[in-house]
């Protein structure tokens, strides 16, 4: 038993003070200083600002990379439509560099496609379609001598341009 009362005595059991004292000083000490709240407030800020701007960098490219596509698919959708239309033409008027009229086999009606303002339309019998906006420009170059039409389409948008040239053989035309 005494071995037990000298080991209290050595953990300061029986100094009733002093270990009172401590725990009214550790009850005082709750809550944190000024000092400690502004610093975990700056470092959150920090923390915050940094995640924040890398979310809005993420936005801004994935948005860029989207108005990018968009431009890409117009240019593309314009280029195999023009590519299919005039691919199998039995007769080819070409009205300006932006302006093309055919005819396909066993068919009498007349097809056109043009570029409108900013779009590329398809012409059937006087009824308009549009295939394709932002598109800057549209040329037509025929080569009576290969039978081989060309033609060069350019979109644009504020940001990107996006271009695409294709030579397309016209088989039935060298027939006639």
């Amino acid at each position: 038993m005494e071995e037990l009362s000298g080991f209290f005595r050595l953990c300061g059991k029986d100094r009733k003070d002093d270990w009172g004292s401590a725990g009214k000083f550790i009850a005082a000490e709750q809550g944190f200083t000024l000092l400690e709240c502004l610093a975990a407030v700056t470092v959150f800020t920090i923390l915050l600002g940094t995640v924040l701007g890398f979310y809005l960098f993420g936005v801004n490219k994935f948005q860029a990379a989207v108005e990018q596509l968009d431009l890409q698919q117009n240019v593309r959708v314009a280029a195999d439509l023009i590519t299919r239309e005039l691919r199998y033409a039995r007769t080819l008027h070409l009205r300006s560099s932006a302006d093309v009229t055919y005819r396909l086999p066993g068919d009498g009606t007349s097809y056109r496609i043009r570029q409108k303002n900013n779009e590329i339309v398809l012409l059937i019998a006087g009824t308009e379609t549009k295939i394709a906006y932002d598109i800057q420009t549209l040329i037509f170059n025929w080569d009576a001598g290969r039978g081989i039409l060309y033609f060069d389409l350019v979109g644009s948008d504020s940001n990107y341009n996006y271009a695409v040239n294709t030579a397309l053989r016209l088989p039935n035309l060298m027939r006639e």
